[in-house]
């Protein structure tokens, strides 16, 4: 990286975590270029020389953030099994992420859980699929339930500043979702 870049790119992070910082305290509608350029101790033109206004900023913040969160899976395998995303690999990956990530999820999870359950969802139908279930509006309504179920609970945990142990939150998230995979297949194979 030369010495440009690496001015653009040390930039790009001060503004990235002064916008971070100001979303614990104000609304994003509130936050404006003067106040982001002020905490992070950048100038309007090189603000400007990045992005067009404060929702670009958000923008890519969210966007690295859910490109890590998805990074942080390479190297698992892919299965058609369901149960296998809710297993203590899958489950310790994802926790360890947000807890990593705590202030990020903290001010930005709200406006990137759609994003985020889009992903996630389509490993989730590709399992479906292939266990031969192609009812899309079950594929649809099951996957939010399983999703949003799983989303509580973390939220839960992040309210609570992430006291309780990652192993103790995935073990609740296995009791909560898996007894309901199977029977969710068998209901509609039976019709």
């Amino acid at each position: 990286m030369d010495k440009f870049e690496k001015r653009f790119y040390n930039s790009s992070l001060k503004m990235n975590e002064a916008m971070l910082e100001m979303l614990e305290t104000k609304n994003f509608s509130e936050i404006t270029v003067s106040d982001l350029c002020r905490k992070s101790g950048v100038n309007r033109s090189t603000f400007y020389s990045h992005y067009s206004n404060t929702f670009d900023l958000l923008q890519e913040i969210k966007d690295r953030m859910i490109s890590d969160f998805v990074k942080s899976f390479d190297g698992l395998s892919e299965t058609d099994d369901i149960a296998t995303y809710i297993d203590n690999e899958h489950l310790n990956i994802y926790l360890n992420f947000i807890k990593d990530n705590l202030k990020l999820f903290r001010t930005a999870a709200i406006n990137m859980n759609a994003e985020i359950f889009n992903k996630v969802f389509e490993f989730i139908r590709k399992g479906y699929i292939i266990h031969g279930i192609t009812d899309e509006n079950y594929i649809y309504y099951s996957s939010r339930f399983y999703l949003q179920g799983i989303n509580a609970i973390v939220t839960e945990w992040v309210k609570r500043g992430c006291s309780d142990t990652i192993e103790y939150v995935a073990s609740v998230i296995k009791k909560c979702i898996l007894p309901y995979l199977p029977m969710a297949d068998t209901a509609l194979q039976n019709g």
